[in-house]
């Protein structure tokens, strides 16, 4: 059993790294690191699953699909390239409903799940998973309620609105500079623009959006 793990193991990481000879987006080494591990944990929960008769079974089981979702984590490397290129949304998308909303879910479950079994043991497998799902429920829905309902909401915040800035100053400052620009220009052109874009002209307020850009 072991040594057919092991060589389950090694296949995977072979078809990884084939993978990477496909057009993505930046990947390191430590990823390609983390991932692995992450795998060959999920295959040590599913056999430590399928060997224990009862007791720990749910948990090994919650533990095998949290680390089973580093393969769709992995995955958001190749969208908009090999994987819903023709989508211009699709790396928005993905990145917000599979690698930040649904692994803090998944991973909201499982730790829920082993609290609850270490802490009531004697309860049933089912009113473990539900009072682990309700309490996932009442942490995700209020924190990510305006995602589920507006699925373009991350370009209306605050947020997303510097990063253009910063962006756009950064590709201004190229083109004219003719050179890779620094952090400190970079930021000083982004707040000209903001300042004349809001009409801010106290102190208070410029340095407020200073303190922004840290």
């Amino acid at each position: 059993m072991t040594s057919r793990l092991i060589l389950l193991w090694v296949g995977f990481l072979v078809l990884h790294l084939a993978s990477l000879l496909f057009p993505h987006r930046q990947y390191s080494a430590v990823g390609s690191v983390n991932f692995g591990l992450q795998f060959l944990l999920f295959l040590l929960c599913v056999r430590m699953a399928w060997k224990d008769v009862r007791t720990f079974k749910p948990a090994f089981i919650n533990l095998a699909i949290l680390f089973a979702y580093s393969v769709p984590l992995y995955l958001s490397i190749f969208v908009g390239t090999v994987l819903f290129k023709d989508q211009p949304y699709a790396s928005l998308y993905y990145h917000q409903y599979i690698n930040k909303i649904g692994y803090n879910v998944i991973l909201a479950i499982a730790v829920a799940y082993l609290l609850l079994d270490y802490r009531f043991p004697m309860w049933r497998v089912l009113a473990k998973y539900a009072v682990a799902f309700s309490i996932t429920a009442g942490i995700a829905l209020p924190l990510y309620y305006p995602y589920l309902k507006d699925s373009l909401h991350l370009y209306r915040t605050a947020d997303y609105s510097r990063f253009l800035d910063l962006a756009d100053a950064r590709q201004a400052l190229s083109k004219m500079t003719a050179r890779v620009p620094q952090e400190s220009e970079v930021i000083q052109l982004a707040l000209d623009t903001i300042s004349k874009r809001e009409g801010l002209t106290s102190p208070e307020a410029l340095s407020k959006e200073r303190a922004y850009f840290g």
